[in-house]
């Protein structure tokens, strides 16, 4: 089956990156093997205070599985790799197990016409990283995977898009 997409980059998130995605499983005939799973994007959520109260899920997606056909050998698609989350404030709560960014698992393969062989890869999990200068307090979905530096948090920056009309609002040349 194809690979699941792999999990990289630097635990503090200083760089973001998306989850790779999943291969494409193998044929040894003229069709096309299943197809692997998109990764997780990238989340960032800063504020003074953050609170997580309800789901937030960057996970890969699972690969898909191949068609069962008889005499067919076609491996299944590999999961993409979970995404990246950065979080930061003065005061951070990320709930019990709300937070995610798990790799999707791999689709089931076909051999000689029955499924559940030459599956695909699983992708590996995503990386999150929580600043605060405060508190801290939860537990993350995907703890193996999730870091927390005290000190970081630096919510003092202004920011205005000149994109999005936004009345009223102050800008670095507006001082």
């Amino acid at each position: 089956g194809g690979g699941g997409g792999g999990a990289y980059g630097k635990d503090s998130l200083t760089v973001l990156q998306f989850g790779s995605g999943g291969g494409r499983g193998g044929n040894h005939t003229s069709t096309i093997g299943a197809i692997g799973g998109p990764g997780g994007g990238i989340v960032v959520v800063v504020g003074h205070t953050v609170t997580i109260s309800g789901n937030l899920y960057n996970n890969g997606i699972a690969g898909s599985s191949a068609t069962v056909v008889a005499g067919a050998y076609v491996g299944g698609g590999g999961g993409g790799a979970g995404g990246s989350v950065r979080i930061e404030g003065a005061t951070v709560n990320i709930g019990n197990s709300f937070l995610t960014v798990t790799g999707g698992s791999g689709g089931l393969g076909v051999q000689n016409g029955v499924a559940g062989t030459n599956n695909g890869g699983a992708g590996g999990d995503g990386l999150i990283a929580i600043y605060y200068s405060v508190t801290y307090s939860g537990t993350s979905g995907t703890p193996g995977t999730t870091k927390t530096y005290s000190g970081g948090s630096y919510t003092y920056g202004i920011d205005h898009s000149k994109e999005i009309e936004t009345p009223g609002a102050s800008s670095f040349s507006d001082f």
